[in-house]
């Protein structure tokens, strides 16, 4: 588990949404099992490109708009990021069209990671053992052409990973972002750019609100091995009836992941 966003990391190791966050500073026994070395902003940078390649393979095919931006169109993507404008940084993901298509048979996908959070931690030492994780994309309509809710989608990914007893942490059982990216930046290099089979759009309407209500609310619980959990995104309890394509086109991170903690009740 490493290069977690700061809100993600809020979700997992805050209890009933703790004002202001209070964080203890240890100075000795790191946890290099859990977290990258600080070794400058190269490091960070490179984590951050990769993941952001990983989620344009997903979405498109390819990851070839990322890998041939131009070296100041990276500095101005990273520069946003690590400034929090988001206006720039809207201006400069414009040209990468990271929109979820469908191409020939395959349906439109989503880069998503999930962490199932069995209970708060407290200290960053115990989080691996606590929370189960998995990245993976995940296919935004059904069959028949249907938008498929967030919530049916992660029924269906608690369901597959609680299937599994062995599956105790953030590892095992699960495929890793490490794993999932090695692959995908593999197949990358191996598509030259190209996508194979005709491309449409797969949603036309992903930046409008769902219809019927807010996403702020959530009306169903989610169960973890038949305890009552609650999904969260950056602070938000999403509404589980909101199309999965609407979450990630509105609450996506800066990687174009979406990012989504389920949190187990105590």
């Amino acid at each position: 588990m490493r290069q977690v966003p700061v809100g993600v990391l809020y979700d997992l190791l805050t209890s009933d949404h703790e004002q202001p966050w209070r964080l203890t500073v240890h100075f000795r026994a790191f946890p290099s099992d859990v977290l990258l070395r600080w070794d400058g902003d190269s490091s960070l940078r490179a984590a951050y490109f990769n993941s952001l390649k990983e989620a344009a393979y997903i979405c498109q095919g390819s990851a070839r708009g990322v890998m041939d931006m131009a070296l100041q169109a990276q500095n101005d993507m990273w520069n946003a990021v690590t400034a929090g404008d988001a206006e720039q940084y809207a201006s400069v993901c414009s040209s990468l069209l990271m929109v979820p298509k469908a191409r020939g048979e395959r349906r439109p996908s989503v880069p998503l990671r999930l962490y199932i959070r069995q209970s708060h931690g407290g200290y960053m030492a115990s989080l691996d053992t606590a929370t189960q994780y998995t990245s993976r994309p995940v296919e935004t309509v059904t069959e028949t052409g249907a938008l498929r809710s967030l919530g049916e989608v992660l029924r269906e990914l608690l369901s597959a990973l609680c299937a599994k007893p062995e599956a105790t942490n953030s590892t095992a059982g699960i495929v890793s972002s490490s794993e999932q990216r090695d692959k995908l930046d593999g197949n990358a290099a191996d598509a030259e750019g190209e996508v194979k089979g005709e491309i449409v759009e797969a949603v036309s309407s992903t930046n409008e609100k769902p219809e019927g209500g807010s996403a702020t609310m959530q009306e169903k619980d989610l169960l973890v091995n038949g305890r009552p959990a609650e999904a969260l995104i950056n602070g938000v309890s999403p509404d589980l009836d909101a199309p999965l394509a609407w979450c990630h086109a509105n609450l996506h991170s800066a990687d174009f992941f979406l990012y989504i903690v389920v949190a187990v009740r105590e």
